[in-house]
This record gives C-alpha cells, structure tokens and sequence, in this order.
C-alpha cells in the first residue's frame, strides 16, 4: 500500500499539467499514489493525463459524469484513495521534489494529525512573487491546533498533509457548489486535531492566475463572495449535526464567523449581491445568536450587521474585523467614534481610527 496519496482535481489547465504531474512523478518519495480526477475538460487535459497513467502504474485517472467543480472533483478522489496520508496538489501548480517525503515525515515523526508546509507564490509565468506573505510561511514546530503561532496561516488543503482515518471517521467533505471549499474543509478537520507539525521548507508552488476565483471575487465580476458567509453557515450545519456546536459556540460567533462575514463584506461589490448577503447574514444571526452570551464587541457587531449599518459602512470598520485573528488582548473605548487600541503578539500597541491604524507603539 502507498505512503501517500495526492489528490489532483484537472479542469482545462493543459498548458500546465504537464509540470504538475512530472512534479509528482518525480517525488524523491517514490511509494504514492497520484489519484486524477478529470472534471470534464473541454481541452486536452484528459489526453494528457491518459498518457503519464500509462506510463506510471501510480497514476490513477478518474473521470467524472459532468463538471460539477472542484469540492465534487476533490471528494471523488476521497472515495478511491488507499492510503493512510492524504495530501492535494492542484493541477495548475507543482511539489517540490522532497514534499510528500517531508511532509510524510512531518506527520508521522511528530505523531501528528495534521502537518502544514510554507508555499512558494508565482504568477502565471512561474515567477516568485508575494512570498513574504505571512499566511504562506509556516515556523518550525509542532503546535496546538489554535496557537497564536497558526493564527494567520492560510487554510488552503494543498499546503497539508492530513490522515485518512479522521476524514473518514468524521464524514469530513468538501462542501458542494460552493467557493472557498478549503475553508470549511480546513476548519471542520481542525476540530479533530489536538497536534499540527509545521515546517518553514517552501514545498508547494502556488501559481496565482488572472482567472482564478479570488480574482473574480475581488474584481466583483461575481457573486461568489457570497459563498464566505455561506462556507461559515455550512461549518455552523456541521456542528450541530455532529453535537459540537455547544463547545465551539463561543469560537464560532467571536472568531469564524466575522472573520467570514466580512471577507465576504469586502469583496461584495454589487447592489444586487450587497441586498443577498445582508439577508444572508441577518437571517442567520436573527435565528442562531444570542446576544449577552459571547462578548461586547460581538454584540456590537452583530447589532450593526442586523441594523444595516455594516452595508453602508463596511469601509470604515474593515480595520475593526481584520484584527479579530491578529490580536490576543482588545481594550476599546469611544465606541461612538471608533477609536480603538490592539495589543498585538509581538506587542505592539497599534490605535485606530474609523479602521484605519493612525498610531503604533512599540511596547516591549
């Protein structure tokens, strides 16, 4: 039986599959399994992957019935895998030569139900770019899964390695006909762990696209940021069905759910899909939270979201939501105005003003 398995979901990216499946072909862990899903490509990305399958005993291609997207094309490859590690590779990307071995020992070494690795970012061409980008990189260590050390890092399923056993034990899926599927993936499997390994080494290449779905979202051709506050509202369904909704109550409402909301608050730009996402959210928190029961500035939020207030002013509180996953200490005052001071990690003292940093201390 394979160490590993890698998952890689294939939708028209012919130009770039040739350097995703030579990555893994050529992976200094030879003992894996490379699972293809072609989602119905209208190019000749299927051909391709045909070719390397006979040539390589490891690659398995599956195809599917109809382009259904990425979160179908990642769970048809959860029902053919075989081996106990699972990691992800999108077909527009590469691994490093070393990954799957590092990451296999990552996780197995540290006894671990989950291992990050840092990320390369590259434009289309495969130039590096952004790669001080802090949720990319990943300190050496082995981490409680909500140290402030993982606070920032990103969710994205490609930069991990996780196990079978818990996928399989806890119906842990990708949510479907939603964007933003590694949001809920990431967090439902981050209830089931106790211990992250993480490692600073730049495994993954991430090739960022001009027709990707984060630039669709952010140049508001679409209505996906929607799909923020709807991925949080799937994770919510999550945890009542699987009874964990009382012990992560207060995490929810403080912490995921406005750090969704207002993702999806930024990037909605049009009046249509502003009036959509402001019945989304104030339909979900009319029936489910309970003011009084998390802290005052979770109140306060959500009584703005709920009085329309948010809408009009979202470009004046976005420094208010960016903090939620950046501070361990919050002291307000002035509400009326906005005025607000974060204590921060490495504490550094920083004053706001309407969302906007006006003053910073260093306060060591």
């Amino acid at each position: 039986m394979a160490k590993v398995s890698v998952i890689v979901p294939v939708y028209n990216v012919a130009q770039y599959l040739d350097k995703c499946i030579l990555s893994l072909v050529a992976q200094t862990l030879h003992d894996i399994e490379i699972i293809c899903i072609n989602d119905c490509s209208t190019d000749n990305s299927y051909e391709i992957l045909k070719k390397y399958a006979a040539q390589d005993e490891r690659i398995t291609v599956l195809q599917t019935k109809k382009n259904s997207g990425l979160s179908s094309a990642r769970n048809l490859g959860l029902t053919a895998i075989h081996s106990d590690y699972i990691m992800f590779c999108d077909s527009d990307d590469w691994y490093e030569p070393t990954m799957c071995q590092d990451m296999f020992d990552l996780i197995t070494k540290h006894k671990a139900e989950l291992g990050i690795c840092s990320m390369n970012t590259v434009s289309e061409t495969g130039k590096s770019i952004n790669n001080n980008d802090k949720r990319f990189i990943l300190p050496e260590g082995v981490f409680a899964p909500n140290a402030p050390q993982l606070a920032n890092t990103s969710v994205a399923v490609c930069m991990r390695i996780i196990r079978r056993d818990i996928i399989d034990k806890n119906n842990i899926v990708f949510p479907i006909g939603l964007k933003y599927e590694d949001t809920y993936f990431s967090n439902v499997y981050k209830l089931y762990t106790t211990k992250v390994a993480t490692t600073s080494k730049k495994l993954y290449n991430y090739r960022i696209r001009g027709g990707s779905i984060m630039n669709l979202t952010s140049s508001g051709q679409t209505n996906s940021s929607l799909d923020f506050a709807k991925v949080a509202i799937q994770y919510f369904n999550y945890l009542k069905a699987h009874k964990l909704y009382t012990q992560e109550y207060f995490n929810f409402w403080t912490d995921l759910f406005i750090y969704y909301a207002q993702n999806a608050l930024m990037y909605t730009k049009n009046k249509v899909y502003m009036r959509e996402l402001d019945k989304i959210l104030t339909d979900f928190i009319s029936k489910n939270y309970v003011f009084g029961t998390t802290t005052p500035r979770t109140d306060y939020t959500m009584s703005l979201i709920l009085d329309g207030n948010l809408m009009r002013r979202k470009k004046y509180l976005f420094g208010l939501f960016q903090t939620y996953r950046e501070s361990t200490k919050t002291e307000y005052c002035l509400w009326k105005i906005s005025v607000f001071k974060i204590k921060y990690l490495e504490h550094v003292t920083k004053y706001y003003l309407f969302g906007l940093c006006i003053y910073k201390k260093d306060v060591k």
